[in-house]
């Protein structure tokens, strides 16, 4: 299965608006694994804001060539076309473009539709000129596959009170 991936211009809110009800589930599901850190108001506050950018990927059906993935998943996003397969949150820091939360629909996750979507966000970092791709993950021999290094592990625990 190929696929295209497109970023949703996440200042202009009538785009976001329209994405946000498509990944919203997806969203919802990944902050309920946080214990507490995110939250869907916080993942779309920074959306809007633009501190984050929200990338659809849709299964290209067309063959359609790179330089107009962009303009497709636009048209698919507005047209409500079948063929959603999952998003990608990323944040610009200073050293790395980070891959903030990735989300394929249950479907699609046995299928070589992750390790495409870290081609195309490498290929974009590239593209800026950012010296490394860094991203928290709980499923560190997946990452690894990808070319992944393990930094540190961010763990959470949840105060009691009492």
């Amino acid at each position: 299965m190929k696929t295209i991936m497109g970023i949703i211009p996440v200042k202009d809110r009538f785009f976001l608006d329209k994405a946000l009800l498509l990944v919203k589930p997806g969203i919802e599901e990944l902050v309920a694994i946080t214990n507490g850190e995110d939250s869907y108001f916080k993942v779309t506050s920074e959306l809007y804001s633009g501190m984050k950018q929200l990338e659809l990927i849709y299964e290209d059906t067309e063959d359609i060539p790179d330089d107009k993935h962009q303009m497709a998943v636009i048209g698919k996003l507005l047209n409500n076309a079948p063929g959603f397969l999952g998003f990608v949150i990323i944040e610009l820091w200073q050293n790395s473009l980070h891959v903030y939360q990735t989300y394929l629909l249950p479907q699609y996750r046995a299928l070589d539709v992750l390790h495409q979507a870290y081609t195309k966000i490498e290929s974009q970092a590239k593209l800026l000129g950012a010296p490394y791709i860094s991203l928290c993950t709980n499923e560190v021999v997946l990452a690894q596959r990808f070319g992944f290094s393990p930094t540190y592990s961010m763990m959470r625990k949840k105060i009691e009170r009492g």
